[in-house]
């Protein structure tokens, strides 16, 4: 199932078994859309985390992604920062509402406030009781399958 929040993008980023439904119905229903909530629901996923606020922003280069990084209108997935061959950060690719941008870095170094969530997820960070909502995803997805195929067959033999 494709990721419908900034939450379930932001688990793939970090590599997190997660499903998509379970990630996107804690993200609704969470009561703060801030990093507050997003530090919770890490914390709920056994993901340790750390929000800054990085006052020269140039600094956000240096910042090992991925990483949420408020502008306005919410909250950016900085998933990497490309440098030239002297090192000095060319351009920066986040995802925004589940599309992927890329654009200067000096251009998302003012479009930025500094406001940073990082997350590090261990070996055992994960979504709780991950094993059954994959099943659940699974057998979701497979009666899509097994619906459509069904009704091929009817089709077929009313012929």
């Amino acid at each position: 199932m494709a990721a419908t929040t900034i939450f379930s993008d932001f688990l793939k980023a970090l590599e997190v078994p997660h499903t998509g439904a379970y990630a996107d119905k804690a993200f609704r229903n969470m009561n703060f859309k801030s990093l507050f909530g997003f530090s919770r629901l890490l914390s709920a996923y056994g993901i340790p985390w750390e929000a800054d606020v990085i006052a020269d922003r140039s600094r956000l280069a240096v910042i090992p992604t991925p990483y949420l990084a408020k502008v306005p209108g919410g909250f950016v997935i900085v998933t990497d920062v490309a440098r030239d061959a002297s090192g000095k950060p060319q351009t920066v690719d986040y995802i925004f509402y589940h599309r992927r941008y890329s654009r200067p870095f000096v251009d998302f170094e003012s479009l930025a406030d500094g406001t940073v969530l990082r997350a590090f997820p261990t070996k055992d960070s994960g979504e709780p009781d991950y094993r059954r909502h994959h099943i659940v995803e699974i057998a979701t997805e497979a009666k899509k399958w097994i619906l459509l195929a069904c009704v091929l067959f009817l089709f077929t033999i009313v012929r």
